[in-house]
């Protein structure tokens, strides 16, 4: 989970990065949506982090933490502009997109519960260790996370949601806080099964990819043979969540699928 939280905080930072300095409004844009969803990634990957941690992580776990990633990207594929469009590529960073509020709140919305949920998780998962060994490396994990989650959700959330987006670049700054506790705690405490974890990552990161192409192909001929008949702009946007939909539902990353257990042990 260590390696996908850092995927997470790549794709982030590197939306972040390319959308301050592109001159394209197309690619500024997909710069744009790829930080929205490298964040969901980000919390998706952090609250499997926690429930793992908890001793909690099973498949309907991995489900419901993973499908947020999954849906938005097949969404925003659909639809680029719908949670935030770049409407400029010059100026202040607070003129150059318009906010979407209904899916943005949603979005906000989503990312706070998870993340909520995750601090929870970690916390709980400190209280439950019993020995020194097992609780320290826990600790630093947890307060690692809680700052990098409490200034991204400040300067990466909240603020642009009231229109304030100049200080979008300083919330990565504080990822590099979680980077450092976790491979830290790594190298000290030997939390992570390096192999395995490099494994389970690549899984996920394939997965990922597999689902994004194959809605891009199903939207595709879609779009080709069923959609681009119908005039109803209704009819064409269910057509749209359908898709979203059934592609969401096929990303199942069987590796590592098969390593967790149904339910939490007891």
């Amino acid at each position: 989970m260590f390696l996908s939280i850092q995927l997470g905080q790549v794709v982030w930072a590197w939306g972040i990065a390319l959308f301050s300095v592109l001159t394209d409004l197309n690619a500024a844009q997909f710069a744009v949506n790829s930080y929205y969803v490298g964040a969901l990634w980000l919390a998706g990957s952090a609250a499997m982090l926690g429930a793992r941690q908890l001793g909690s992580l099973t498949r309907k776990a991995v489900i419901i933490f993973s499908l947020p990633s999954v849906i938005l990207t097949s969404w925003l594929l659909y639809s680029p502009v719908s949670l935030v469009e770049v409407v400029q590529t010059s100026g202040s960073f607070d003129d150059r997109v318009v906010i979407h509020p209904l899916l943005y709140s949603i979005y906000s919305a989503l990312i706070i519960i998870i993340f909520s949920a995750t601090l929870l998780m970690l916390y709980l998962s400190v209280r439950k260790s019993k020995t020194p060994e097992a609780k320290h490396p826990k600790y630093l994990i947890t307060v690692a996370i809680s700052i990098a989650v409490v200034a991204g959700l400040i300067f990466n959330l909240i603020l642009p949601s009231l229109g304030v987006y100049s200080l979008i670049e300083i919330g990565p700054i504080f990822s590099v806080v979680f980077a450092i506790s976790a491979a830290f705690t790594i190298v000290r405490y030997s939390v992570f099964d390096l192999r395995r974890t490099l494994s389970a990552s690549l899984v996920y990161l394939l997965a990922f990819i597999l689902v994004a192409v194959i809605y891009g192909v199903v939207w595709w001929v879609a779009t080709k043979y069923i959609v681009s008949n119908i005039s109803d702009v209704l009819i064409q946007d269910t057509v749209g969540v359908i898709v979203v939909i059934l592609s969401a539902v096929t990303f199942e990353p069987h590796r590592v699928w098969s390593r967790l257990p149904a339910t939490a042990p007891a």
